[in-house]
């Protein structure tokens, strides 16, 4: 872990250095030659505060795509600078998305009033299923985990889940897929695909059509349409619409073979702003945007009621 040793930029280059004593809680800093960079990691994070927290990896391409070095020298030294950052109390701590954190707990309460101000806050941010009257349900399949929290908070409106993409052999997720779409019975299911642009990614997404396909054809339920599959991101016209970074292919990768020249892009590369406008786009497709808008007015109405009829904590 970066926080267990000390490390200092000399020369341009970060090393290492054993401190005398372990580097514990907050500390002072002086970022020095960082200067610049923790800066710019400021107005990264201030420019799409709306979508925070981010990823550091999001972090670095927005920089890179500022005019940084796509290298993992300059990677190493972003994490240095968020690590210190957090410690000097520079960058804010729930700017980071650290997916390495689970927590187990259960809500307990002091008394019958914390229970009932929680059913308030409950009350004011009740949500209709926007879904419910629509002939479709549209779920998303996410390749890049990490990113589950921001993308479910842009899609969230629409009453859309995000599950994981599940890789090639992991059977479990495509079996609950199937079961997903077998018991809407007549409505049809939109698979919204969000993944890397390379040879993994784009074999994972048609292998993920074909075989959710074969399985739903097996289950021989006439009644219930065919899911639709549909890869929203990242495709190669939106790495070149948007001038995303990009890597060459992962020779040792055997789907390189048919890939040939192109280069490859990872979902972080997109900027969260743009990726939400191209996600809502796709689902608003498959709506019927009139019973949307009256599902949100209902929404709405159904919240104040309930506000009034709850009592209030004493």
């Amino acid at each position: 872990m970066l926080d267990s040793v000390d490390e200092v930029l000399v020369a341009g280059r970060l090393r290492k250095q054993r401190p005398r004593l372990p580097l514990l809680g907050y500390v002072l800093w002086q970022p020095g030659s960082v200067h610049k960079l923790l800066q710019d990691t400021l107005g990264v994070l201030d420019a799409y505060a709306q979508y925070l927290p981010l990823s550091i990896r999001q972090c670095f391409y927005l920089l890179v795509s500022r005019g940084y070095q796509k290298t993992e020298k300059f990677y190493r030294h972003l994490i240095y600078v968020f690590n210190r950052g957090r410690r000097a109390r520079l960058i804010p701590w729930d700017a980071v998305r650290d997916d390495t954190v689970s927590v187990y707990s259960e809500d307990w309460y002091t008394n019958m009033d914390g229970f009932l101000a929680e059913t308030q806050a409950r009350a004011r941010s009740y949500t209709v299923d926007k879904l419910a009257d629509q002939r479709v349900v549209v779920e998303v399949q996410l390749e890049a985990a990490g990113m589950g929290p921001q993308v479910f908070d842009m899609v969230s409106p629409y009453s859309v889940r995000v599950y994981p993409a599940g890789g090639f052999q992991h059977l479990t997720p495509k079996h609950h897929l199937v079961e997903r779409i077998v018991s809407r019975y007549e409505k049809q299911t939109v698979v919204l695909s969000l993944g890397d642009w390379d040879p993994s990614g784009v074999s994972m997404f048609d292998n993920l059509a074909a075989d959710i396909s074969a399985f739903v054809r097996e289950e021989k339920r006439p009644i219930t349409p065919m899911p639709i599959f549909r890869r929203v991101a990242l495709t190669e016209e939106q790495v070149v619409q948007y001038h995303l970074e990009t890597a060459p292919p992962t020779f040792t990768d055997p789907r390189t073979k048919g890939w040939g020249r192109r280069a490859t892009c990872q979902l972080e590369a997109m900027p969260p702003d743009v990726l939400r406008a191209v996600l809502t786009a796709a689902i608003e497709e498959h709506l019927d945007l009139k019973k949307f808008r009256e599902a949100v007015a209902r929404e709405r109405a159904e919240r104040r009621l309930l506000v009034r009829s709850l009592p209030a904590a004493r």
